[in-house]
């Protein structure tokens, strides 16, 4: 598998999943992220596709409001993988 590439404010950057369809023609845009990353959202926002998805297992607890901060059309569809986000906090070192 390999990343995407899109170049966003003259700097080129990697989508981390992309569907296709014949010849090469970009359809589905994922991203994939722990953390709250703008720059993950401006790269799906490049994207000349149908659908953005932007698949979320960090412990922000108002990732859509964050998303939608910055996706005023309402592009992104996130998801929210709650489980994943439990087990990446049971996994933390206690401190």
């Amino acid at each position: 598998m390999v990343e995407y590439p899109v170049t966003q404010y003259g700097r080129d950057g990697l989508i981390d999943v992309v569907w296709v369809q014949p010849m090469n023609k970009p359809v589905v845009a994922f991203e994939i992220d722990s953390g709250k990353r703008e720059k993950s959202i401006f790269k799906l926002l490049k994207m000349e596709v149908g659908q953005r998805y932007w698949l979320y297992y960090g412990v922000y607890s108002d990732i859509k409001s964050f998303v939608s901060h910055f996706d005023k059309e309402h592009l992104i569809t996130v998801i929210d993988l709650p489980y994943y986000k439990n087990k990446y906090r049971e996994n933390e070192p206690d401190v």
